[in-house]
């Protein structure tokens, strides 16, 4: 089943209030259990005009990055909402065959081109975490060949 075909599709305005011809990005410092040593690691975010948003996991480059995003750009596993000067974003990655963990973020657009996340919940097997954050995300304009 694709997570997806349950989104409202309609056309939201985000584009009147944020750039979305690319995608957001915030920038880590971490180390993997996997990795000999810490580097830079890029989560990014990418919203579009109908509802559907996508969150891509951690990459080591803005390349590495467009690569995934290219090869699975069909494949939208949220949606968003716009309340104010808030987006309120929900998504849900599977684990294992019958698993998923849904998770929920809210973002205040400081501007057009920068998100503040402030909020953060995942939700697994019916047990729920809540962490307030203060992330920024940048906008990397990126073309993306979008086939609807």
């Amino acid at each position: 089943m694709r997570v997806s075909r349950n989104f409202s599709k309609e056309y939201t305005e985000l584009d009147t209030l944020i750039r979305i011809d690319g995608y957001y990005y915030k920038e880590d410092s971490i180390r993997f259990a996997y990795e000999d040593s810490a580097g830079l690691k890029i989560t990014s975010l990418i919203f579009f005009e109908n509802g559907e948003f996508k969150r891509y996991g951690y990459s080591k480059t803005h390349e590495e990055l467009q690569n995934i995003i290219v090869s699975r750009l069909e494949e939208k596993n949220g949606s968003y909402s716009i309340q104010g000067d808030t987006i309120k974003t929900k998504w849900v990655l599977r684990y294992g065959l019958f698993a998923y963990r849904i998770y929920e973020s809210y973002f205040i657009i400081e501007n057009d081109t920068t998100l503040r996340q402030i909020w953060y919940s995942c939700d697994y097997a019916g047990d729920k975490t809540e962490t307030k954050t203060n992330e920024i995300y940048h906008f990397y304009e990126y073309k993306f060949d979008i086939k609807e």
